[in-house]
């Protein structure tokens, strides 16, 4: 058994050789097929590595720093909508800034004389809600401060900054109440006074007589400051 275990050991070590020997030629036929050497293969490897890391940093730099491209997690190219840069380049930046800045300027609407469709101008205004500020305007008699359309249904903090902004109160042609000469009925339908309120003015209208100032109206018992300098501006005798 050990003579035929020596025996193959030449053996092997001939196949062995005679594949070294194939590898050999076969690397030396490439570089004589391709007219290069050693060292011409050594710096094509070395520029291949050099190529790939290159695009290694462009594409971390497309990736964090181009508004216009980003990449998808299998490295697809894509554009995103509403693309500003993008937008900005598309069109010849003078026009791009003078909309951009047209935008942001305030419209200055008088509130006591704009419809629904002016209203409609306002960023986030919807045609429901301009009607509802036309209709209170109509039930109050006019807008006296821009304060008073937080007292439109509906209203929020994000709206009410966006007209403030964009509103202003310049006509001072408010439709007073004549307290001299109306019912408690049709007094009852102004927003700031209430059933109760009203009967209270007509009932010291008739022990006393016509008004005379509308200071007068302190002698009714549930009469403050507060609610007269409420109800003054639409008032009259």
């Amino acid at each position: 058994m050990a003579n035929k275990q020596s025996k193959m050991q030449p053996k092997i070590a001939i196949v062995a050789i005679i594949f070294l020997l194939l590898g050999i030629v076969i690397a030396l036929s490439y570089i004589l097929l391709n007219g290069g050497s050693v060292s011409t293969i050594k710096q094509e490897i070395v520029q291949k590595s050099q190529d790939k890391k290159k695009n290694e940093k462009q594409y971390a730099k497309k990736n964090h720093k181009n508004f216009n491209f980003y990449y998808s997690a299998t490295g697809k190219k894509y554009r995103p909508k509403n693309n500003y840069k993008d937008s900005f380049q598309n069109q010849n930046p003078r026009t791009f800034i003078r909309k951009t800045i047209e935008q942001e300027k305030t419209l200055m609407l008088d509130l006591n004389t704009a419809d629904s469709t002016d209203f409609m101008l306002i960023k986030g205004m919807k045609p429901y809600f301009a009607r509802r500020i036309v209709r209170y305007r109509e039930l109050l008699g006019g807008y006296v401060s821009i304060s008073q359309l937080r007292e439109v249904y509906g209203m929020n903090d994000y709206m009410y900054n966006n007209l403030s902004r964009n509103c202003q109160i310049l006509s001072n042609n408010i439709r007073k109440i004549s307290i001299n000469s109306l019912d408690a009925k049709t007094l009852a339908k102004h927003p700031y006074i209430d059933y109760p309120l009203a009967y209270q003015i007509i009932n010291f209208h008739k022990k006393h007589g016509e008004y005379s100032s509308l200071k007068e109206l302190y002698g009714i018992p549930t009469m403050d400051s507060t609610q007269f300098n409420k109800i003054q501006p639409y008032l009259s005798i």
